[in-house]
């Protein structure tokens, strides 16, 4: 029976975030693969930690897309951050949203805390 994983559930986030190899691991790589300019995509970007590691790496813009109620905790630290003219939030399944530009790269990380 395969696990199921309550991404509205916000402690399956602090997990993941509070996972200091996991959460270096995305930002180096992140970090290798970005470049000047690029406009990235955030799928099932929970409360946004990947695409603050793409804004961080000279993302021109993100766009998160994240169907939970984490989406609102998302908006928050971006704007607690000061990067609310660099990542955009969409509340919405993905194949609901439509970006308004091609994007170069796509992140996503929909193993949570189970990937391993």
């Amino acid at each position: 029976m395969p696990l199921e994983i309550d991404y509205y559930n916000l402690s399956i986030h602090k997990l993941m975030l509070q996972d200091r190899v996991r959460c270096e691991a995305f930002s180096k790589a992140i970090a290798e693969t970005i470049t000047p300019d690029c406009v990235v995509l955030d799928i099932g970007a929970g409360t946004g930690i990947l695409s603050l590691f793409a804004v961080q790496a000279g993302a021109r813009i993100v766009y998160a897309v994240e169907r939970t109620d984490i989406a609102k905790l998302a908006r928050r630290i971006v704007l607690e951050n000061g990067f609310e003219n660099k990542i955009k939030i969409f509340q919405n399944d993905m194949e609901n949203v439509e970006l308004p530009e091609k994007v170069d790269v796509i992140v996503s990380e929909w193993l949570g805390g189970y990937g391993a």
